[in-house]
């Protein structure tokens, strides 16, 4: 059995609990690697964006890849590559825990930006916003 389809059999609940446990040890390990940010955010997106193409070729018919798409995804790939090395910096700076808590932050001054400059309402129920502008 390709490891692929083991993958694919695995219920979602334990994909993102396996997913978050990986995850959740990165900013250790940074910690521990003595290698400076650039380094750390280089190789972390390298090596991902390498083990992503690879489960692409194996998992998706080649039809939906041109070089249009690549051309699209490379702009992607530079702002979390820039996310990496901020994350890794400050990890320097402060430390894994608090390092991580002020990366993830972002995702309040997003939604108020959103409210503000962008027209969007926030539906504190679902955790959604609905943007207003068509």
């Amino acid at each position: 059995m390709r490891p692929i389809m083991l993958f694919e059999k695995m219920p979602p609940a334990l994909k993102v609990m396996t997913g978050a446990v990986l995850i959740s040890f990165s900013g250790v390990y940074v910690k521990f690697s003595h290698t400076g940010p650039t380094t750390t955010g280089f190789y972390r997106v390298f090596f991902g964006g390498m083990i992503l193409y690879l489960l692409s070729l194996i998992s998706k018919p080649a039809s939906g890849r041109s070089l249009k798409t690549i051309w699209l995804f490379l702009p992607a790939g530079l702002f979390f590559a820039l996310d990496l090395f901020t994350w890794h910096k400050s990890i320097h700076y402060t430390g894994p825990g608090l390092a991580t808590i002020l990366a993830n932050f972002q995702v309040f001054f997003l939604a108020l930006f959103g409210v503000i400059f962008m027209g969007e309402r926030v539906n504190i129920k679902s955790g959604t916003s609905y943007c207003l502008i068509k």
